[in-house]
C-alpha cells in the first residue's frame, strides 16, 4: 500500500547528490513518500551553514579597499577555507552563458558578489555602454580607477550586449586610467543598446546582501544584515543537484529544499510529486522533470538561478496526453543568474525527440519577480488558467510574460489568467527603458493553433497579445493601458510574418519560414513534418486532433485574394476584445486584415465602464450591469474571483 519516510525536525546537509537510483523506485502499488513528520521544519540543504560567532572584522588592507564608511563598518570576514569548504570558482556555463558564482544565501534570499550597478529587487540593475568601439567602452562612472589591479583582472562582467534576449558575458583585459577607457574579451561586443554590470570585485561591496570571495584563501567577506546572528546564513556547496531521482511513483511532501550549485530537484520517471515544499536557493533550475504524470503542487519556489520549473513530456506517435500537472504554485524571483529564456516555467526543447509532448495544465500559480518571460513552452495541448502573473519582464524588450511560438505547441489554451504590471523599470537610468518594451502574451514566429480568451491584462508596456499564425482565437479578453507608448494603438498587436513573402517585395511578409520547399524542410514546416520533432504528424488521430494543420497549402502560389484557405491565418479571429483607453485598439498589418476575422472589438471611455466590482482594490469581478455587457452582447470576462493560489483543504 506504499511507504511513507517521516523526516523529523531539523536541518539535513547533503554535502553530494542525494541519488535515488531506478533501484529505490516506487510503483503504481506501492508509491514511496519522504515527508515532514506532523508538520514540523525540515531543510535538506546543499550548503555549509555559516557560524555567526566565526564572523570577525576584516583586516585593514581590505578595509582600505572597501570605498564607502558604512562598508567598512559593516562588512565581517568569514574563514571558509579553514571549514574546509571549497571555494574554487563555478564559472561553468549554460547556453554560451557564464554562471555568475553567487552561492551565499541569508535568510534564504541570494547574496551578490560585489556588483556595480547594485541589485535593486524588481529593478533592471544594468548600466548601458557609454560610447561603445570595437570591444571597448567608457567608463562614465569612473568606477574602475578606484579598484585595486587584482580587482581589475578578478572582475567579471554580466548583461546582453548586443542583442535583448541573448545574454553575453566578459572580462577586463585591459584598462586605460588616462582616458577611462576600458576594453573587454567576451562572447559579445558592446552596443549603444547593450547592458552590463560588473560582479567579482571587492570595492563595490557596498550594500547588504553582497560579499567577495578569495577562491585562493576562502576567505569571504560580506555585507551582514542587521539580524546575521539570528538567520540562516548558507554557502552553497553541493557540486550537482541537491536530488537526482530517477525513479517513478516519489512525493517529496513539506520539505525545505534549498542550496544548490546547480539544480535543487531533477526526476527522470512518471508520476512523481513535489508538494507542498519551499525549493529555492540554486544556481540553475528549481525543479526539473523528465517523463508524465508529474505533478508540482501547493510549493514556494524562489531565488532561483534559472527556471523555476522546467518539464519534457512524452512525444510519441500515439499522442499520449502526459497528465502532467503544475498548480497551486508560488514562484517568485526566479532567472536571478540567467536571466534571458529563463522562466518561472519552461516546458520543452526545441531540439527531435525532446520537446514538451503532449498534455501540460497549469493553473492556480502565483508569478512574478523574473526579469524576462514567464511562461514558455513547446508542447502540444496545454491548458494555462487561473494564473496571476505580475511585475516581470523588466528587463526584456522583445519578450512576453507568456511567450510561445513555431508550430510545435498547437492546441493550446490560455484562458482566465491575470496578466499585471509587465513594465521595464530601470530607476537610476529611466532614460534608457526606451529601448524596451515587453508584451503580455506573445505568440512569436506564426505560432499557431492557440486559442486566447477571458483574460486579463493590466498595465503593460507593450501590447497585451501579439499574434500572427494560422487559427489563433482571440476573443473576450480585457485590455487596460497596454502599449502605453503609443496610447494603445497596438494593444492587440497582428503582423505578417506568416503571411508569403511575395517575390522582389520587401512589404509583404517578413521572411519565409511559412514557405514550403519540397527539397528541404524549414522554418514552421520542419516543427510540423519533420519525424524527430512531431513523429504523429499525418496519422489519423492528428488530423482529427488538429484539422486545421491538414489545411495548410503546400505549394508556393502567391495570391493576396486568395479567400478558401487562407494562407496565412487559415481561421483566426480577433474579436470581442475590451480596450481601455478609448484610444486603444488592434494594431494589424494590411494582409492579416484581409485575411483575418477582426470585428467587435470596442474601446471603452473610462475604467469605470468595464464595472469592475472595485478596481482600486484589486476586486476585478465584473458587475452583472456593467456596460461592458450592453457594448458587447454574450461578453465572457476573466473569471477573476477564482485567479491565483487556493488554500488547500485539509
Amino acid at each position: 500500500g506504499g511507504i511513507t519516510v517521516w523526516l523529523r525536525e531539523g536541518v539535513y546537509r547533503q554535502e553530494n547528490t542525494l541519488i535515488f537510483s531506478s533501484a529505490d523506485s516506487g510503483t503504481e502499488d506501492c508509491p514511496i513518500t519522504y515527508a515532514a513528520y506532523n508538520g514540523e521544519s525540515v531543510t535538506v540543504t546543499g550548503g555549509v551553514t555559516l557560524d555567526p560567532d566565526k564572523f570577525t572584522v576584516p583586516g585593514d588592507d581590505i578595509k582600505a579597499r572597501l570605498q564607502t564608511e558604512r562598508a567598512k563598518n559593516n562588512v565581517l570576514a568569514y574563514d571558509l577555507g579553514a571549514e574546509g569548504v571549497n571555494c574554487s570558482p563555478i564559472d561553468t556555463t549554460q547556453g554560451g552563458a557564464v554562471r555568475v558564482d553567487s552561492r551565499l544565501y541569508y535568510d534564504g534570499v541570494r547574496g551578490w558578489t560585489g556588483r556595480y550597478p547594485n541589485y535593486v529587487h524588481g529593478d533592471s540593475c544594468f548600466r548601458y555602454f557609454a560610447e561603445p568601439s570595437g570591444n571597448t567602452f567608457l567608463d562614465l562612472d569612473n568606477k574602475v580607477k578606484n579598484w585595486a589591479p587584482e580587482s581589475i583582472e578578478g572582475a567579471r562582467m554580466y548583461g546582453m550586449f548586443g542583442i535583448d534576449w541573448v545574454d553575453s558575458y566578459a572580462v577586463i583585459v585591459d584598462y586605460n586610467a588616462s582616458t577611462d577607457r576600458i576594453t573587454i574579451e567576451g562572447n559579445a561586443s558592446p552596443a549603444k543598446s547593450g547592458r552590463y554590470f560588473f560582479y567579482n570585485v571587492l570595492e563595490e561591496v557596498d550594500a547588504v546582501g553582497e560579499y567577495y570571495l578569495d577562491a585562493e584563501t576562502g576567505m569571504l567577506y560580506f555585507y551582514a544584515p542587521a539580524n546575521y546572528e539570528s538567520i540562516p546564513l548558507r554557502f552553497a556547496t553541493c557540486r550537482g543537484n541537491v536530488i537526482d531521482a530517477n525513479v517513478s511513483y516519489y512525493t517529496f511532501d513539506g520539505l525545505t529544499i534549498e542550496c544548490g550549485v546547480d539544480s535543487i530537484i531533477n526526476f527522470t520517471g512518471d508520476n512523481n510529486t513535489v508538494q507542498n515544499c519551499t525549493v529555492r536557493d540554486s544556481s540553475e533550475s528549481g525543479i526539473s522533470f523528465t517523463g508524465d504524470g508529474n505533478v508540482v503542487y501547493n510549493n514556494e519556489i524562489c531565488y532561483i538561478g534559472a527556471a523555476g520549473i522546467t518539464g519534457k513530456m512524452t512525444n510519441s506517435i500515439e499522442m499520449k496526453h502526459s497528465k502532467t500537472l503544475i498548480d497551486n504554485n508560488a514562484i517568485h524571483d526566479f532567472a536571478e543568474i540567467h536571466r534571458v529564456y529563463n522562466g518561472a516555467i519552461s516546458i520543452g526543447e526545441v531540439r527531435p525527440g525532446s520537446d514538451g509532448g503532449y498534455g501540460v495544465t497549469v493553473s492556480h500559480n502565483e508569478m512574478y519577480y523574473g526579469p524576462h518571460l514567464t511562461i514558455s513552452y513547446l508542447s502540444r495541448d496545454s491548458l494555462f488558467e487561473y494564473n496571476y502573473i505580475h511585475n516581470v519582464c523588466y528587463e526584456a524588450g522583445d519578450a512576453g510574460a507568456i511567450y510561445d511560438g513555431t508550430w510545435l505547441s498547437n492546441g493550446m489554451v490560455f484562458r482566465n489568467n491575470i496578466i499585471k504590471d509587465i513594465n521595464s523599470v530601470n530607476t537610476s537610468y529611466p532614460q534608457y527603458t526606451i529601448y524596451l518594451n515587453p508584451l503580455g502574451y506573445y505568440c512569436d514566429d506564426s505560432g499557431a493553433g492557440k486559442h486566447v480568451y477571458s483574460n486579463l491584462f493590466i498595465n503593460i508596456d507593450g501590447p497585451a497579445i501579439a499574434t500572427s499564425g494560422q487559427d489563433n482565437n482571440i476573443h473576450d479578453n480585457i485590455i487596460i493601458a497596454a502599449d502605453k507608448g503609443n496610447s494603445g494603438a497596438r494593444a492587440i498587436s497582428a503582423d505578417s510574418r506568416n503571411y508569403y513573402k511575395l517575390p522582389n517585395n520587401s512589404v509583404s511578409g517578413w521572411e519565409d519560414i511559412a514557405v514550403f520547399k519540397s527539397d528541404t524542410l524549414h522554418g514552421l514546416w520542419q516543427w510540423l513534418m519533420h519525424p524527430g520533432f512531431n513523429p504523429a504528424y499525418g496519422t489519423e488521430k492528428w488530423a482529427y486532433s488538429y484539422p486545421w494543420t491538414m489545411l495548410l497549402k503546400t505549394t508556393n502560389v502567391y495570391d493576396q485574394n486568395d479567400r478558401f484557405v487562407s494562407y496565412a491565418y487559415g481561421d483566426s479571429k480577433v474579436r470581442q476584445n475590451a480596450l481601455y483607453p478609448s484610444s486603444a485598439n488592434v494594431g494589424a498589418t494590411g494582409e492579416f486584415r484581409a485575411h483575418v476575422e477582426i470585428r467587435d472589438n470596442v474601446a471603452l471611455d473610462e475604467i469605470p465602464d468595464f464595472g469592475f466590482v472595485n478596481y482600486s482594490a484589486g476586486d476585478y469581478r465584473i458587475s452583472e450591469n456593467s456596460r461592458l455587457y450592453r457594448a458587447l452582447p454574450g461578453f465572457k470576462p476573466c473569471d477573476a474571483a477564482n485567479v491565483g493560489r487556493i488554500t488547500p483543504q485539509e
